[in-house]
């Protein structure tokens, strides 16, 4: 998929809850895989507002699809490396990234002119309103920096 292709799909997903971040970033991989229905949202119905970060959804398979922690897997590898490897073979990948309000998940859409670029969405009130996009970019020579986040692909 391309980043219009991923930001579309992106673009119909909603956070509902304010602290639903991590069923939310496994809803839209699965939806990027197009596992599930574009409003499928039991992920986030089941956890609602409750913080579960993503440890509780590793080795867990939905729709026939298993999320894995990239960290859990070894390798020789980089860590920018291993994203490559993972994006181009078509696996949608997540990554935990700190914010102005602490850590928020954040889906891969792309590479462009030396930049991994990243989608999520936020609930900024918590009401169910989470429907705005929000972009973000780390550059190819930063993204080493992170491998010690979370990161979670589907398989």
């Amino acid at each position: 998929m391309n980043f219009v292709q991923i930001k579309a799909i992106v673009d119909q997903h909603a956070q509902k809850y304010r602290d639903s971040c991590s069923p939310s970033l496994a809803e839209m991989l699965l939806k990027l895989r197009r596992a599930v229905a574009i409003d499928y949202y039991d992920e986030q119905n089941r956890d609602q507002n409750v913080n579960v970060g993503l440890k509780h959804i590793n080795n867990k398979t939905i729709a026939g699809q298993t999320f894995r922690r990239l960290q859990d897997t070894s390798s020789q590898k980089s860590f920018r490396e291993r994203i490559d490897d993972l994006l181009i073979a078509g696996k949608p990948v997540g990554i935990y990234l700190p914010t102005s309000f602490g850590f928020h998940g954040f889906v891969f859409a792309g590479r462009d002119h030396g930049h991994y670029l990243l989608l999520s969405k936020f609930s900024e009130e918590g009401r169910g309103e989470g429907k705005i996009t929000f972009g973000a970019c780390i550059h190819e020579n930063d993204l080493n920096a992170f491998s010690g986040r979370d990161c979670i692909y589907l398989e």
